[in-house]
Formats: structure tokens, C-alpha cells, sequence
């Protein structure tokens, strides 16, 4: 699973008291506002469910979330700025849950190339699509 399944957790892990979810995102960045969008849902998401009944009677022992996402096209300024954003959300809400990220080795030297006209109606006809209400914190 990946950035683009809403309502579906990518990778899930518990140890000691700490739940790992991770998000995986494979876009690239070439359109950048449609993609920190989909990031968004996807993070929201991932919030919401955490905030479940359903959550809380899987894992009754939980004391910490982090939320972990992995680009494998490297991370632009401004998803890091959307990351930090959130955080300090969290921290305000005194919540146990984080947001961290990585990317993996060779995503660091990629560059932000155009994509195609495919590419820009993917991404338009996703967002249209989930109907959303993305949070106004980052608009």
C-alpha cells in the first residue's frame, strides 16, 4: 500500500509500548501542491484512526504513535514545513503521537523534474476524488 490508498494504513508495528505506522510515498514532486495535499489526507487520516475506538482496542497498552513517512523521491522544503506543522500541533494537543520521515539513499540527489500532463491529471482527478476537507492549518 502507499500514499494513495486512503483509509488503509501502509505498515503497522508494535514493540513496547510504541506503534510504528508508516506511510509510504512514492511520488514525485513535479507537482508539488497536489502532491502535499495527498500527503495531508494521508496523514489526517492516519490521525483519525488513531483517535477510533477500533484503535485504542487494538493496542489498549499504547503509550506512544509514531508516524513515520518514507519518500522514495526525496522530501521538498515544503513537506518538511507541513511535517514540522503538524508537530507542533501534536505537541499543543499534548498528545503521544509523532510524525517523523526518511527517504531512502537515492532519492537524496533526485531532482524535482517536470512530469507529464498524465502525471498532473492523476494527481487532480485523486484529489478530486477523495472529497476531502483538508485542514486549513496549511493552507
Amino acid at each position: 500500500m502507499t500514499i494513495e490508498e486512503r483509509y488503509e494504513v501502509d505498515m503497522m508495528a508494535e514493540k513496547d509500548g510504541l506503534v510504528k505506522m508508516y506511510i509510504v510515498d512514492h511520488l514525485g514532486w513535479a507537482f508539488e501542491d497536489l502532491h502535499l495535499k495527498m500527503l495531508e489526507v494521508k496523514i489526517q487520516d492516519y490521525l483519525t484512526y488513531l483517535a477510533t475506538e477500533e484503535a485504542a482496542e487494538k493496542y489498549p497498552h499504547l503509550e506512544r504513535v509514531n508516524i513515520e513517512v518514507f519518500f522514495t523521491k526525496g522530501i521538498s522544503q515544503e513537506a518538511d514545513r507541513i511535517i514540522r506543522l503538524f508537530n507542533d500541533q501534536l505537541e499543543k494537543q499534548d498528545t503521544n503521537i509523532t510524525i517523523s520521515y526518511s527517504f531512502s539513499n537515492d532519492a537524496e540527489n533526485q531532482s524535482f523534474v517536470e512530469a507529464s500532463n498524465d502525471e498532473e491529471s492523476y494527481f487532480l482527478s485523486y484529489l478530486k476524488e477523495i472529497e476531502y476537507p483538508v485542514n486549513d492549518l496549511f493552507q
